[in-house]
């Protein structure tokens, strides 16, 4: 069995998932940074966007206490408060391109871990 490695150059919020012609055998990807990576992963975003124009300061700060509370409310298993503070956040960024799919994925993530 031969393996083959890829890999893509990727550039803004572009996210390159598995892209298959034929598949024989098995697939295996890296594991998930779990939800401390992909709140880390947002907080980067949501900088790009205020670098980009995207977000106003005030809304930046905002947004920053609200995943901030978020992240808080996650390392102590109180789903309840994360999910509200990433509600509250989806509010503030929703509108703004590549911000409302990871909000989402990360509240989805919550939704269905049970913190």
């Amino acid at each position: 069995m031969s393996t083959y490695h890829q890999s893509f150059t990727t550039s803004g919020n572009a996210r390159v998932g598995t892209q298959i012609g034929h598949l024989s055998g098995d697939l295996h990807q890296g594991a998930s940074a779990g939800l401390p990576g992909e709140i880390d992963r947002l907080r980067l975003l949501l900088d790009r966007a205020h670098e980009r124009g995207d977000l106003d300061t005030d809304t930046l700060a905002a947004a920053g206490q609200d995943l901030e509370a978020a992240r808080a409310a996650v390392g102590e298993s109180r789903r309840g408060r994360a999910v509200v503070a990433l509600r509250r956040l989806n509010g503030l960024v929703g509108d703004v391109a590549g911000l409302a799919a990871p909000v989402a994925a990360i509240l989805a993530a919550v939704n269905g871990s049970g913190a």
